[in-house]
């Protein structure tokens, strides 16, 4: 716009098209880091839901009753993940938020290994434990590099895109119990 024309207009569109002339657009890095905190986070969801596509199994090969299999759904993960959840925020405040992000994928794709690799009720329930305060690391780490890596105008369009994550996980969730769920017709 020629400053004539925003000379003319009404304030708020004055407003508008100067913060839009300050603030430079997104660099391919940005948009790049969106698709990647958006997989970690879609692969996050997939990882805390897993275990409720495999209720029957477990409770087959532990012997687990609903209590003690609800408490390795939500008891675990949750306490977990609301204890470290405030220590994560206060890290991505005060440290690097790329090592707290790269950190906590690592222990929460260790926690998952550990949890296909128990051998009992008890390892089992601090593995999901384990998966539940690493994953309190990704939040934290995320909003606050999506805050630094976009112009003000573009922070809610870059959230909204990182938030389809656990949509996108549930969706593939739900893809695969359908996939899981099929039983051999036996046929010749």
């Amino acid at each position: 716009m020629s400053g004539a024309t925003i000379a003319l207009a009404e304030p708020e569109e004055q407003a508008a098209t100067s913060v839009a002339e300050i603030e430079p657009a997104p660099r391919a890095a940005a948009w790049y880091l969106i698709f990647v905190l958006t997989l970690a986070y879609t692969v996050s969801f997939v990882d805390r839901q897993v275990l409720n596509l495999l209720v029957a199994p477990l409770k087959a090969d532990f012997g687990l009753s609903d209590t003690r299999l609800s408490l390795l759904q939500g008891l675990a993960f949750t306490t977990a993940y609301i204890l470290f959840s405030p220590l994560f925020g206060r890290l991505a405040d005060t440290g690097s938020r790329r090592r707290i992000l790269i950190g906590g994928v690592g222990l929460w794709s260790l926690g998952t290994s550990l949890c296909g690799l128990a051998r009992g009720y008890w390892q089992l329930f601090f593995a999901r434990a384990a998966v539940g305060g690493a994953e309190a690391s990704l939040t934290p780490a995320a909003w606050s590099i999506i805050a630094d890596s976009f112009p003000t105008r573009m922070i809610p369009r870059a959230f909204s895109i990182f938030l389809m994550g656990p949509y996108i996980g549930g969706g593939w969730r739900s893809f695969s119990a359908a996939c899981c769920s099929r039983r051999p017709t036996g046929g010749t």
